[in-house]
């Protein structure tokens, strides 16, 4: 897209405890999470709710923004400034960023709740 860079968003910054974003999104949204002493999951589970599944390795997750970072920009983004662009980017609020399965997060790109859909349904009742 024209215009937009993901570095514009700084995104997975830090949350406190040695903590970045997406370590905190996956400590939230998983079962059973342990983590190392730089914060990362060493064992847990985490069910996606795009699709149901299960995975007990962090590695096959992506953090998803609902909103993607490339929509945000096309919507208006570009004009903030850039501490108003990290803090969407790293907005911990439930319906914003999620762990779910990375392929599908992936074919999900840039594409806005009205584009796209996942597989289950019932991650739209979370807005």
């Amino acid at each position: 897209m024209d215009g937009y860079s993901r570095q514009a968003f700084p995104h997975w910054t830090n949350q406190g405890n040695n903590c970045n974003t997406r370590e905190t999104v996956l400590k939230r949204d998983g079962d059973g999470v342990t983590t190392d002493s730089q914060c990362r999951a060493t064992s847990g589970s985490w069910t996606s709710p795009y699709d149901g599944a299960t995975w007990t390795q962090a590695s096959d997750l992506d953090i998803h923004h609902m909103v993607p970072l490339a929509q945000a920009c096309r919507s208006g983004a570009a004009a903030w400034t850039t501490e108003r662009r990290r803090q969407f980017a790293n907005d911990l609020e439930p319906s914003q960023l999620r762990a779910v399965t990375d392929n599908l997060n992936q074919a999900k790109g840039d594409k806005g709740p009205a584009q796209w859909s996942p597989p289950l349904n019932g991650m739209l009742d979370t807005c």
